[in-house]
């Protein structure tokens, strides 16, 4: 997707080679997945996401400290006395208002997480597609027995580290899905694909975000239990004990509008957000329009060379029949099989490209099961 800026990893093929074992698409896929699930940047975000969660849900959970002072004073009158002393506090700390900043910390903490869970699954999907057209560029070379396929299968080695040739994977097998299992969606039914998804959640913590900034413009309200002990706490003293329970209002009054200005560029952030947010969607519904402009064009394009070949087969029929009644020469006969040998190659290359567009039609309707179902 041009305008959708997602960075990821075009992997495919990752997989080990090991002798005459031979690997299906199947196996691919899920090597892929199995990947990034377990040993991949996904795993980590995952659990970034969830320290993030737990970073935020901590509404009521109070700051607990302990501090130990040890101290020595002399006092000189007409006799110099030494003190020694030492004392253990232990204090608790608890935030009962923050202007609402915990709450909606913890809300949108939540529905940011959702929103990269979609992400996330949006960017595996698009691995998929890259395997899947791998597979199906790499089918098509084998098919033409075009030499290209020696470097491409040494560039998909030097990505993955891994000594693998063409001939460990089995190409026998046609990705393809009839047109009847697809349909062109409205924009609302695009929403419900995992980028679409994204975009709907992400969009819901622009203005908790937006209100999150008031933090230093509200009033806070702390409560505070502390305890201290004192050993030798004075020359009349030996060990004292004290207590003290406090509430403490801090509100902001004036700081040369430092706040107030802060406050005032994050509402300018929200409003570019909503307006780039909005070039999302359309750029996200121009991607679909387009990909299936692409199709129908591949689609007609196959039916046409479909035709052409056709007529080159029923031409080569004739050739040979004329060939052996001597009435061309061999050379007109290689000729029409060479028609015919470019016009299958040309068919190649044509389904391989709608494959490409149809996958990402599949991804945008949310039915990339579709295929990868279809393949077991």
């Amino acid at each position: 997707m041009a305008k959708i800026k997602i960075i990821f990893l075009s992997t495919f093929f990752l997989f080990f080679s090991k002798g005459i074992l031979s690997y299906e698409i199947t196996d691919l896929i899920k090597i892929l997945v199995e990947k990034n699930d377990t040993n991949s940047k996904f795993k980590y975000d995952n659990l970034i996401d969830e320290k993030n969660l737990e970073l935020a849900d901590t509404l009521y959970i109070p700051e607990i400290d302990y501090s130990f002072n040890v101290s020595n004073s002399t006092t000189s009158t007409n006799t110099t006395s030494t003190l020694n002393s030492n004392t253990h506090t232990l204090s608790a700390t608890v935030n009962l208002y923050n202007g609402g900043f915990s709450q909606l910390n913890l809300i949108t903490t939540q529905t940011r997480n959702q929103a990269f869970d979609y992400l996330r699954e949006y960017q595996k999907e698009l691995l998929i597609k890259e395997l899947l057209n791998g597979y199906s560029n790499l089918q098509t070379l084998i098919f033409k027995k075009n030499r290209k396929i020696d470097n491409l299968m040494l560039q998909v080695s030097k990505l993955l580290d891994l000594e693998i040739y063409d001939e460990d994977v089995n190409f026998d097998y046609v990705i393809d899905v009839s047109n009847a299992q697809i349909s062109k969606k409205l924009f609302s039914e695009l929403m419900n694909s995992s980028y679409g998804q994204y975009l709907s959640f992400i969009e819901n913590t622009y203005l908790p975000e937006l209100e999150m900034s008031k933090k230093d413009l509200r009033p806070s309200v702390d409560l505070t239990y502390s305890l201290s002990e004192s050993d030798n706490y004075s020359a009349a003293i030996d060990h004292r004990r004290s207590s003290s329970l406090s509430l403490s209002l801090s509100v902001p009054i004036y700081d040369g509008y430092k706040d107030e200005n802060n406050f005032n560029i994050e509402e300018y952030n929200y409003q570019k957000k909503l307006l780039e947010h909005k070039d999302l969607k359309r750029d996200l519904l121009n991607t679909y329009l387009e990909s299936w402009n692409n199709y129908d064009f591949y689609l007609n394009k196959i039916n046409n060379q479909e035709k052409i070949i056709d007529s080159l087969e029923l031409k080569l029929q004739g050739n040979e029949i004329l060939y052996k009644a001597q009435k061309i020469d061999i050379t007109q006969l290689i000729e029409s099989k060479n028609e015919l040998n470019d016009a299958h190659n040309i068919l190649l290359d044509l389904k391989s490209s709608k494959k490409y567009y149809l996958i990402d039609i599949l991804i945008l309707n949310g039915d990339l099961n579709t295929i990868i179902n279809g393949l077991g």
